[in-house]
């Protein structure tokens, strides 16, 4: 594969990753979240409160990265900052409760809008799509097409 095609290849998928966040981020109507402010929120969610570090080292940034993306999200009021009791040294990055009620509340809501969609496409396009997704799946794990040429 030549280089252009590559290059191309990394473009559409940039650009699916963005239609597919833009989607989401509009789907649960929270503004205008940039895609390394949605992961941290993601990681918030799942894993609980955080330091930065604990952040930085998760989504593989600089400190200074994750802490200017906070800044962003504390001025939206979607996360907060707390002092550990134990260490005041330590600060915890921590979802904002009425945030994290409205994210779920809006979960299945945004998977309907997601396969709404996709309603219009065939069974045939659908199982193309999914041959697709597992080479890519299988390119980016690393490992080789079961398909030969």
């Amino acid at each position: 594969m030549v280089d252009a095609d590559l290059k191309s290849v990394r473009t559409r998928i940039k650009k699916i990753m963005k239609l597919i966040h833009q989607t989401h981020v509009k789907s649960i109507g929270v503004g205008e979240l940039s895609n390394p402010q949605w992961w941290i929120v993601r990681a918030l969610m799942e894993k609980g409160d955080l330091t930065i570090g604990q952040l930085s080292g998760l989504l593989m940034v600089t400190n200074a990265t994750v802490s200017g993306h906070i800044d962003n999200l504390e001025k939206q009021d979607i996360v907060v900052r707390i002092r550990s009791k134990e260490d005041r040294r330590i600060v915890f990055v921590h979802v904002n409760e009425d945030f994290a009620k409205k994210i779920k509340g809006e979960s299945e809501e945004v998977h309907n809008r997601f396969e709404k969609q996709f309603e219009s496409l065939t069974s045939d396009e659908i199982r193309k799509m999914f041959e697709g997704l597992d080479i890519l799946e299988k390119a980016l794990e690393g490992g080789k097409n079961d398909k030969t040429n």
